[in-house]
């Protein structure tokens, strides 16, 4: 199971460096669950957590060609997520909204998480990331809100 993984991982990658950004979704859906799992256990907040999800899978598609298609994805990408979620919790911690950030809290998506979000948009804008191989990024985006919307997730995190 695990080489039949790696395989379809490695032709998604392979498709993604040819410039099909569509085959972002096969990592989407095969990751997703577990990125946000993962930054939700650094960040503990669920909204923040689905954006450092969401920003991760955008960043690996533009660094994609720095990735060794010899090695795994999956420790390569989660890394992402890990010093992203790493950095939010951080950026949390100094801003002292620790307690805005609470399940309980339906404001819960944060000034921090408002502003990680346009950063990431307005930083793809200014070099150049706005259109990958003439696909617009927003095409991405599209392809890993879709998948939200369809991937079912596991309550284990209180995740939906």
């Amino acid at each position: 199971m695990e080489n039949n993984l790696c395989t379809e991982d490695r032709n998604a990658i392979s498709r993604i460096k040819q410039g099909d950004v569509s085959a972002l979704e096969t990592l989407v859906k095969r990751y997703q669950v577990q990125a946000v799992h993962a930054a939700y256990a650094i960040v503990y907040d669920r909204a923040l957590a689905e954006d450092i999800a969401q920003a991760a899978f955008i960043k690996a598609l533009e660094r994609i060609h720095q990735f060794d298609e010899e090695r795994p994805f999956a420790p390569w990408f989660f890394r992402i997520v890990v010093n992203d979620s790493i950095k939010a919790a951080k950026k949390q911690k100094a801003e002292g909204n620790s307690s805005e950030h609470s399940e309980g809290n339906p404001q819960s998506v944060s000034r921090a998480t408002r502003g990680n979000r346009d950063a990431l948009l307005s930083r793809n804008e200014r070099s150049g990331h706005g259109h990958k191989n003439g696909a617009p990024l927003e095409h991405s985006q599209m392809v890993v809100e879709r998948s939200t919307q369809t991937t079912e997730k596991p309550d284990r995190f209180n995740v939906r």
